[in-house]
């Protein structure tokens, strides 16, 4: 392949992927766009807003809520081992014991 020829394949590779990442970025744009109305909308709600404690460590009874989370989970993917060590993590914060980390 001579100099010329190597040029002309890298100006394609080069323009396939300007062309892919403006098709990604008009969808990002678009998303963007789509959210922001969605927030002017009266029924527009926040999902999945987890808010951390200043001292960078859930509460128990987040911790407690999230692992039931988990376990509810395991037990619909039928994982019962799993759903087993959960459910012992959850018994250590109900009793108070911390959780080993």
């Amino acid at each position: 392949m001579s100099d010329s020829d190597l040029e002309k394949l890298a100006d394609l590779i080069v323009n396939k992927l300007v062309a892919k990442q403006q098709e990604i970025d008009d969808e990002y744009i678009a998303k963007m766009v789509a959210q922001q109305k969605d927030m002017h909308n009266e029924d527009f709600t926040v999902e999945f807003a987890k808010f951390i404690p200043l001292n960078g460590k859930p509460s128990t009874e987040d911790q407690i809520k999230e692992l039931q989370a988990g376990l509810k989970d395991a037990i619909e993917k039928e994982d019962y081992t799993r759903a087993a060590d959960i459910q012992k993590n959850i018994t250590k914060l109900e009793d108070g014991e911390p959780l080993d980390t």
